[in-house]
């Protein structure tokens, strides 16, 4: 007979869980990262900063285990509803159920490419992130114009691309000291040139008198000279170019 021996308040089970390093459940342990790993992996968990992914959505949860007819693996999670935000289901592992999270906002989930076709919507935080710099559907017809910024828009004939043609008369009676100035809303100080000609009736008096037209630098205003004051009025044809 042994004459050493001890008498331990641990039981059987607690002697032998640690003489083999097994991780109790009914009591708190302290684990170290390997112990931790391997309690994971045990339920098929990923590591504590791992991005939590949905899988799927389905209108009821009934939907869902139809259509999972194998036996889902721990972790595994789907959204159910018919419109945001789901209830979140995931499968646990330890007691193999699949327990309801609760609604879970996009923005704590991560949803694998592969499966955002089948994905039943997105919020709206998730919309204007994916949409952020992109171009915006494009209503006009015809001929464009970009505004340099993203924005874009139907181009104005005469204005944006191409000439603008239209006529403006020089009465006998407006001349002063060889000159006169023509007021007409077509005629702008910036973005385009003139070409400035009689009409076939007034031609001859035109060059007779030696007319011209100066550049436009104020909006609206063209100013016309003369060598010899007209006696009759003349109208004048002007096409405005878009320039450089």
């Amino acid at each position: 007979m042994a004459e050493n021996y001890f008498y331990s308040s641990l039981s059987g089970q607690e002697i032998e869980d640690t003489l083999l390093g097994a991780v109790r459940s009914d009591v708190d342990q302290s684990l170290t990262t390997s112990e931790k790993a391997r309690a994971r992996a045990n339920i098929g968990a990923g590591e504590s900063n791992s991005t939590f992914k949905v899988l799927g959505y389905f209108d009821t949860y009934e939907d869902m285990i139809e259509s999972l007819q194998l036996l889902p693996k721990p972790g595994d999670a789907y959204g159910i509803g018919t419109a945001s935000p789901y209830d979140i289901y995931v499968y646990d592992g330890v007691h193999n159920e699949w327990v309801n999270n609760g609604p879970i906002a996009y923005s704590d989930a991560l949803i694998d490419d592969e499966d955002v076709s089948s994905n039943k919507a997105w919020s709206s935080s998730k919309i204007s992130t994916e949409l952020s710099g992109k171009q915006a559907k494009i209503m006009a017809a015809g001929m464009l114009k970009g505004t340099g910024n993203g924005a874009v828009s139907a181009a104005t004939l005469g204005t944006d691309y191409g000439g603008l043609s239209f006529t403006v008369i020089l009465p006998s009676s407006g001349w002063s000291n060889g000159a006169q100035t023509i007021s007409d809303v077509n005629f702008a100080a910036t973005g385009y040139a003139y070409i400035v000609t009689p009409n076939s009736a007034a031609r001859s008096v035109y060059a007779e008198s030696g007319c011209y037209a100066d550049d436009v630098t104020v909006d609206g205003r063209m100013t016309f000279h003369c060598e010899t004051v007209p006696t009759s009025n003349m109208t004048v044809n002007v096409l405005r170019v878009v320039s450089a």
